[in-house]
C-alpha cells in the first residue's frame, strides 16, 4: 500500500484536541478569538489565521 492509497480518518475528538492545542499555543480562548474577529483587532497574524482555520466552522466554544 502506497502513501497515496492511505485514508486518514479524523474524529470529532481529534478535531477538539487540535483546536484546544492551537488555542493553548496562542494563549487565548475561543471566546477571545471570536472577539478579535468581531472587532477586527487580532493580536497577531497567527490569531487571525487560527480564526480562519477554526472560527467559521466551530459551532461551540466547548473544546474540552
Amino acid at each position: 500500500m502506497s502513501a497515496e492509497d492511505m485514508v486518514i480518518v479524523v474524529t470529532e475528538l481529534d478535531t477538539a484536541h487540535s483546536i484546544r492545542n492551537a488555542l493553548s499555543r496562542l494563549g487565548c480562548t475561543f471566546e477571545d478569538l471570536h472577539e478579535m474577529h468581531r472587532t477586527g483587532d487580532y493580536a497577531t497574524l497567527k490569531h487571525r489565521l487560527a480564526w480562519i482555520a477554526i472560527g467559521p466552522t466551530t459551532t461551540t466554544a466547548n473544546t474540552t
